[in-house]
């Protein structure tokens, strides 16, 4: 009777444990912080290090936020999402092209790795995006606005010599997408604000060799010479220690405004601080697009000393925006004062977490380990063609994408920096919108 007993006692509790693990999803990995959760890493490539580390931080911490918020309201239950940040900045402080091809290696062969936030600018996305276009891997862009990684149309930029598009997109399949509008947007309306609203009619373009800087300087004058400006000369040069070779011969010509495309932050801090240094160019106007609008370059003791700054961004100011109120409680809660780049980097992750959610109800089926890539690589895939879907009210308004992969809200800001509340910030001045086809 004892022996039946204890036999009867073990069927018992074998088939309690076996109820127990039935009510975790099936076939999938189940590492991570409980044995009943399903891990999915959401990775990202960032400047987390080196000169650009302040808005490499603001971008992780974005993306941080969002998942803290995924995790904890249980938006897919019975999974864990796990961020994944990885560093690609060299041995000179800025972001290393090899680097960042190793980094999304590394995503790849990750079947947990579901998507990739970033890179934050073009140049290293020539070298990334090959890599997972073939995988396939999603690559969502909260800072990079290079239309040159998304088009080949005649009228950009991106025709001829600049087509890249058959390098990028080796499938010619869409595995990246743009959360920020372009940076021929960006420059088209600083120019027409330069122009119009500035009433600086005479201009001198510099470009720093990338693939962001020269965009920028192709957009501006373009569109500055169209409304009537007068580009009196454009330089083109690597981020350098020093400008003053330039500085003097722009300082011959008297520009009443000197137009600065460059994707480096620290190489806009020098020519503003060799600017500021030379006489005949310390009231000259300045403008340039998001690597003048940081925080380093707002505190900098040349900052205030010349003549005025403006700057653009292709994201709205979500600030200005009522309904965004508790996300900019929630980041500056926890992370401190917004960067350039905090919302549409918590928007790239929540669109990509709508994504694998969406994929997920419609069978998609979840890797069952890190080395489950014959799995991964159809979830992947599933995730994309949601991505492509998107319609998606987020901080910075309403996301979707194009065709192309580019953002279909085209909002650029223009800052102006002033001296608020004692202390030197990149204050709001307005917002402007291309339309769609233009």
């Amino acid at each position: 009777m004892r022996s039946f007993v204890l036999a009867l006692n073990c069927i018992l509790l074998l088939s309690i444990l076996a109820a127990c693990s039935s009510s975790a999803p099936t076939g999938k990995n189940t590492s991570g912080n409980s044995p009943n959760t399903i891990v999915l890493k959401i990775a990202a490539d960032l400047p987390m290090s080196g000169a650009e580390k302040d808005q490499g931080r603001a971008i992780e911490d974005g993306v941080r936020l969002a998942l803290d918020e995924a995790n904890s309201s249980k938006f897919l239950p019975g999974y864990t999402f796990v961020f994944d940040p990885l560093d690609d900045v060299g041995a000179n402080g800025s972001g290393n092209p090899a680097i960042g091809a190793q980094n999304v290696t590394t995503f790849m062969n990750d079947a947990e790795v579901a998507g990739v936030i970033g890179p934050f600018n073009g140049d290293l996305a020539l070298n990334e995006l090959p890599l997972t276009n073939s995988a396939p891997l999603v690559q969502i862009g909260p800072a990079s606005m290079s239309e040159c990684l998304t088009q080949n149309t005649p009228d950009t930029y991106c025709a001829g010599p600049n087509d890249l598009l058959g390098k990028v997109r080796p499938t010619k399949k869409i595995t990246y997408f743009q959360v920020a509008t372009s940076n021929s947007d960006q420059a088209t309306l600083g120019a027409d604000y330069a122009y119009r609203t500035l009433g600086y009619h005479s201009a001198f373009v510099i470009d720093d060799q990338t693939l962001d800087g020269m965009a920028l300087a192709s957009a501006f004058v373009s569109e500055y010479q169209a409304d009537g400006g007068n580009v009196l000369g454009q330089g083109s040069l690597s981020p350098t220690t020093s400008y003053i070779h330039e500085l003097v011969k722009i300082a011959e010509l008297r520009p009443s405004i000197i137009y600065f495309a460059s994707s480096t932050p620290a190489a806009a801090l020098t020519l503003r601080k060799q600017m500021v240094e030379m006489q005949s160019l310390s009231r000259t106007a300045l403008m340039g697009g998001d690597s003048l609008n940081t925080s380093a370059f707002a505190a900098s003791p040349s900052a205030m000393n010349g003549g005025p700054v403006y700057s653009t961004t292709g994201i709205a100011a979500v600030n200005q925006n009522a309904a965004s109120a508790s996300f900019v409680k929630a980041y500056e809660g926890s992370y401190g004062p917004l960067n350039t780049y905090s919302a549409s980097s918590y928007d790239s992750a929540k669109i990509l977490l709508n994504a694998i959610k969406a994929a997920i109800k419609g069978g998609a089926k979840v890797p069952a380990n890190q080395n489950d890539i014959d799995t991964a690589r159809a979830f992947r895939q599933a995730i994309i063609n949601q991505v492509a879907q998107t319609k998606y009210n987020g901080v910075t308004g309403q996301q979707s994408f194009d065709t192309n992969g580019d953002t279909t809200n085209r909002t650029v800001t223009i800052y102006h920096l002033a001296t608020v509340d004692g202390s030197p910030e990149w204050k709001y001045v307005t917002e402007g919108n291309l339309p769609s086809g233009i």
